[in-house]
């Protein structure tokens, strides 16, 4: 590959910002000299930092209310409430803010809390939540799954998979893999297809599955974490066996309380909640992971309140 000299570029800058400055400005500032030239240049620097730092101020006020929003929308999935909340979250808000600090109403007012708006901060919030867990499955030694599967309110089946892993230092994940829609038939074909599925779009391979039958091994859960993670190298072999049978659920009581969450939030009022939006709040109000809001608010085009 031609490594292309920089010179010529750079005297092509160089040539460009001096034929505009004899062509516009010269005649304006040829007259300004000794003393007054240094005044008049640190007064144009002066200026020009000034308005960087007015559009820097505004792009931080926007991530801020980007973030509150994401804040606003957890707090609501987790509490399983509906997006519509979130109005009447701001109307608070603007409430207190007329009695405590009104001179920072405009600032609550900027926010943009509306039902429309906490729907898509709730997607953002769960495809993070899912990227953060596909990167933590790369690392996973070993595996297990819960499953369950039950009707919602509109009498669709309804599949949870839940995943139990276990990396090279002992850390375990307990999080929700996913939720399927099972629309027509429920056969055990069908529930395979959906499981196989969700195990390839989080690159989880079948031989890092642990097997059920060490399920009557499982004991004291946390006091075996802590003792065969401290072992050492020499015990190489007893801590990949104590790997596998720590990664098995001891129940399925997960599944059955996400269920209770389920028929709490897509109820008789709330029957048109997509499989989309449920996953995602299911997936935020399950979670032992954090939500990186700061990386998310980054990525998000900011607009008027509404």
């Amino acid at each position: 590959m031609l490594n292309m000299p920089k010179k010529p570029l750079l005297y092509k800058k160089e040539y460009n910002a001096k034929r505009h400055y004899d062509s516009e400005r010269k005649a304006k500032f040829a007259c300004v000299v000794g003393e007054s030239r240094k005044n008049k240049i640190n007064a144009l620097k002066s200026s020009v930092k000034n308005q960087q730092n007015v559009f820097k101020v505004q792009v931080q006020s926007n991530e801020s209310n980007i973030r509150a929003s994401l804040r606003v929308a957890e707090i609501l999935a987790k509490s399983g409430r509906p997006f519509t909340d979130s109005e009447l979250i701001k109307q608070c808000a603007l409430v207190m803010a007329e009695e405590v600090c009104p001179d920072l109403k405009k600032k609550f007012e900027n926010i943009s809390l509306s039902a429309r708006t906490c729907t898509r901060r709730t997607e953002d919030l769960g495809d993070n939540l899912c990227q953060q867990l596909r990167e933590k499955a790369q690392q996973f030694e070993w595996f297990s799954l819960a499953t369950d599967e039950s009707n919602d309110v509109t009498d669709t089946a309804q599949l949870l998979i839940f995943v139990r892993g276990i990396d090279k230092n002992f850390n375990v994940y307990e999080e929700l893999l996913h939720l399927c829609s099972l629309k027509g038939t429920t056969t055990g074909e069908d529930l395979f297809c959906n499981l196989e599925q969700a195990l390839v779009s989080m690159q989880l391979p079948w031989e890092k599955l642990s097997n059920d039958v060490l399920k009557s091994t499982f004991y004291e859960l946390k006091d075996l974490v802590k003792f065969y993670g401290s072992l050492p190298s020499d015990f190489d072999e007893l801590k990949k066996f104590a790997q596998q049978f720590i990664t098995i659920f001891g129940s399925t009581y997960l599944c059955e309380q996400t269920f209770s969450i389920v028929n709490y939030r897509k109820n008789k009022c709330a029957s048109r909640l997509t499989d989309e939006h449920l996953r995602a709040i299911l997936r935020i109000a399950t979670t032992n992971m954090t939500a990186n809001i700061q990386e998310i608010a980054s990525q998000i085009q900011p607009q008027t309140s509404h």
